[in-house]
């Protein structure tokens, strides 16, 4: 799931920083409006639980080596 997020945002600045783009093509406007259909707020999400799940795998794995 976090590459998911990664690929979305890797794509999403790829697209939109690229200067030789033909933003009038009607192509490279319906690949536009599908990078910009991305909800920001449930790739945020979805890195938050990332992030939740990652420490406390690593947590539960530390523990495990300690005792």
């Amino acid at each position: 799931m976090l590459e998911w997020s990664y690929n979305q945002i890797e794509s999403f600045f790829s697209i939109i920083g690229n200067q030789h783009w033909n933003w009038y093509n009607p192509e490279v406007q319906s690949t536009l409006e599908k990078v910009l259909s991305f909800n920001p707020k449930d790739i945020k999400n979805n890195l938050t639980q990332q992030n939740t799940n990652f420490l406390l795998f690593a947590k539960q794995a530390y523990t495990k080596i300690i005792k």
